[in-house]
């Protein structure tokens, strides 16, 4: 009787383990009430929260883990910033993304009322700005290509259109 290989079994994703639906799949990202259910289940270990910046802004960066099939799952979430392109502070919902673990990450661990003492802390130390209405047309515009596409898309087709515009413009004074 020939012998079976049996493959191991693919690695699982974050969105898997923490049980995302598939809209917050899809959009890379959730709201607060989520982001709150997450971080305080029992499975959810917290490793690392600091305010940091990507391309899209400035924001409040949380790194947890939970167990999946073969072994911990890291995922990052980004949320109370401003959103440079979207021109607007992000204060009731996260993004997403898979995280990769490493030795110094997995020997981090925050208790989770510490957690929510820092992040608290973050929101109320930028309560202030939070409430200034910033978003002009182009934010709006940047949203509705994002929520359509992703930020990247937008981005890339926000950066079509000042081309677009650019050679419009120029196109007019040779004439």
């Amino acid at each position: 009787m020939p012998h079976e290989h049996l493959s191991p079994p693919r690695p699982q994703w974050p969105y898997e383990v923490l049980g995302l639906t598939e809209r917050e799949q899809i959009s890379g990202r959730i709201k607060q009430e989520r982001f709150d259910e997450i971080l305080n289940a029992g499975d959810t270990v917290i490793h690392m929260i600091k305010p940091s910046s990507n391309h899209y802004g400035e924001f409040l960066f949380v790194t947890i883990s939970r167990f999946g099939d073969q072994g911990r799952v890291y995922a990052t979430f980004y949320g109370l910033g401003f959103h440079e392109y979207r021109e607007r502070w992000i204060t009731d919902e996260w993004f997403w993304y898979q995280a990769m673990g490493n030795p110094d990450l997995q020997r981090e661990q925050i208790p989770k009322d510490e957690a929510q003492a820092k992040i608290q802390g973050h929101r109320e130390e930028n309560w202030p700005d939070v409430r200034l209405d910033t978003q002009t047309e182009r934010g709006r515009l940047f949203e509705m290509l994002a929520n359509l596409t992703d930020d990247d898309g937008a981005l890339a087709e926000m950066e079509d259109m000042d081309q677009l515009m650019i050679w419009l413009a120029n196109d007019d004074f040779e004439e």
